[in-house]
């Protein structure tokens, strides 16, 4: 059962007013929506809270309370209050000390007064010994919830009413849309639309082959001037291309136009229709790569309020990697006046049991309209990919597996890909919350594509390090002398010149990867070298081509990381160091292909 915390009793002093909506408690509460509604989902599924509209009898013609005391024949107190409380227009029922087993609060009316209630419903319970009647003729502050004698059938609530109606038999009804858990929003998601071809639309996570430019060019030739993300996007070698020229320094020259571009293309694409609009729900992703025929994920949204990026977060959403703060002002500033979010960012849940996978291909399967969004192959070696839509009432399932993952732990999401992008955004919303924006703001949340990280298609490799214009000798020697190498298996580096391999290896406590002794030295070398540069690479072959292109260059390749102690270390630990790991190769990497609307209706 769900713990009364401060948050939890707010909610229910808040809801003293049952006409307030969840939009103005979470205003008053300082919290999003979702969670007001998450919360009080909660607490009436635990039997904690039922939200109904109480009437005075007296008021009604016709209508009238009657407090019945009931001796039983037996020790089944728990057992008849129980059947006794389904009974028709049975308010509630208590086990109770004194004379009686139980009391009773029963609401009659015109045309089913006391006579009836007698006959026709407690006369059919057994083991009854007695009965007593006060019938109220006269009551101060009696306010009971109104049932209607119409039938046992269900009133069904709005989708955005806050209150649930009750049956006759007086059975608490939830809401026809389950509200989503907390930290997680159920978004309008835009996908290419019109005449926009998907195989040209879809291009790779921005981040990607950071050190070769060529493959940029290749995408740019393959789009040809179609519709596509690359408009909407600034793939991150143009950004280190800006920095080395000053872009760093405060947003001119090159780095200000692409930006510029970015925003206009953004509202271009949304005037001319290029975007296709969906109603509120998820969607179920199906990706093959060219090294796993089958890789599952879900496409949805995340409250920024519910993700800390700082070292020592304990928050629902956390990142998994050291934030490089340095990086965050320029994805700000493309974020700061754009007019989509369009991301690349991944989460992980630890989910052995795949119940939110599974819940959601099955509400996938169940859903008619709009069905399959996208199945096309993409491009430049990335697999194939399919999406299914989930409209909004279809979500329950998934959101009862999505409860199940968070609870004792308190840890939902682990920030898996895309760390910086989801930082920036996070940023964002803090400078538009500070200058007054709405607590519902669109800003406040974020699109992202949720894996599990025991999907068998989900494969973790370490993000190696390259460094430019060095001397590999004199690097070889501060690293022997900094790190102080020794005979350990589990931290074992391979260190690659242009002439050659050799290793080394880290001494790392348990729970500890060589990663970390490693970035710290050469943190500490990069400080006391200002000439030489550093860059993160996916896959060891990319290194080792690299590395042979140049006489001043040298490799460091790291050892596999294991994914089935990956939440542990976060909980335990904390996050791992800048740049650790990489899901899956390069070419597997998420592609901009979902979008949503950062700017308020209106």
């Amino acid at each position: 059962m769900i713990q009364l915390d401060r948050l939890n009793m707010s909610i229910i002093s808040q809801l003293q007013d049952g006409r307030k909506s969840y939009g103005k408690i979470a205003a008053q509460l300082g919290v999003a929506e979702n969670t007001v509604k998450a919360r009080v989902r909660r607490l009436e599924s635990d039997g904690i809270l039922k939200i109904a509209g109480f009437v005075n009898p007296e008021a009604m013609e016709g209508h009238q309370i009657v407090y019945i005391g009931i001796k039983l024949k037996g020790m089944t107190h728990l057992l008849k209050g129980e059947e006794i409380s389904r009974l028709r227009r049975v308010v509630s029922v208590g086990v109770v000390t004194g004379r009686y087993d139980l009391l009773l609060t029963v609401h009659l009316k015109q045309g089913f007064g006391f006579l009836e209630f007698l006959s026709e419903e407690l006369g059919r319970v057994e083991g009854i010994k007695s009965i007593e009647s006060f019938m109220v003729y006269k009551g101060f502050e009696i306010k009971v919830p109104y049932i209607t004698g119409e039938s046992d059938m269900p009133i069904e609530a709005s989708p955005d009413s806050n209150t649930s109606s009750n049956t006759s038999r007086g059975r608490r009804m939830t809401p026809k849309y389950t509200p989503a858990p907390e930290g997680i929003a159920v978004p309008e998601i835009l996908v290419p639309g019109g005449d926009s071809d998907p195989r040209r639309w879809a291009v790779i996570a921005c981040d990607q082959f950071s050190s070769e430019p060529s493959y940029w060019e290749e995408v740019r030739r393959i789009v040809d001037g179609a519709p596509s993300a690359l408009d909407l996007i600034i793939p991150e070698y143009l950004l280190i291309e800006d920095e080395s020229a000053g872009g760093a320094a405060g947003r001119g020259g090159a780095a200000e136009s692409r930006v510029e571009g970015t925003w206009k293309a953004m509202r271009d694409y949304l005037e001319r229709g290029l975007l296709r609009g969906l109603p509120p729900g998820f969607i179920s992703v199906n990706r093959r790569t060219p090294r796993a025929p089958k890789r599952r994920g879900l496409v949805l949204a995340v409250d920024l309020e519910a993700y800390d990026f700082a070292e020592n977060s304990s928050s629902l959403i956390r990142p998994t990697e050291g934030t490089i703060r340095s990086r965050l002002p320029a994805r700000m500033d493309v974020r700061r006046g754009a007019a989509l979010d369009i991301p690349h960012i991944l989460l992980l849940i630890d989910d052995p049991r795949d119940g939110v996978m599974s819940a959601a291909e099955g509400a996938a399967e169940q859903a008619a309209d709009p069905g399959t969004l996208y199945d096309f192959e993409l491009m430049q070696g990335g697999g194939h990919i399919t999406g299914r839509f989930i409209p909004e009432e279809a979500l329950g399932p998934v959101f009862e597996a999505f409860e199940g993952l968070s609870a004792g732990r308190g840890l939902l999401f682990a920030v898996g890909d895309g760390n910086h992008s989801l930082a920036a955004a996070r940023e964002i919303w803090l400078e538009k919350k500070a200058a007054g924006a709405d607590s519902n703001h669109p800003a406040r949340f974020a699109l992202a594509e949720v894996e599990n990280i025991h999907d068998p298609g989900l494969h973790f490799h370490p993000i190696h390090r390259l460094l430019f214009g060095v001397n590999p000798d004199h690097l070889i020697a501060y690293l022997e002398k900094e790190i102080r190498f020794t005979e350990n298996p589990e931290g074992a580096l391979t260190i690659v010149t242009p002439r050659g391999e050799s290793r080394g290896d880290c001494p790392v406590p348990p729970g500890r990867l060589a990663v970390e002794p490693l970035q710290d030295a050469l943190d500490s070398y990069l400080e006391g070298n200002p000439g030489v540069e550093i860059d993160y690479i996916h896959g060891a072959s990319a290194v080792r081509q690299l590395v042979a292109a140049s006489a001043d260059r040298a490799g460091l390749l790291l050892p596999d990381i294991d994914k089935s102690s990956f939440f542990r270390r976060i909980l335990e630990i904390g996050p791992y160091p800048r740049k650790t790991f990489s899901i899956g190769e390069a070419v597997e990497k998420r592609y901009y292909l979902e979008a949503r609307r950062l700017e308020p209706p209106g």
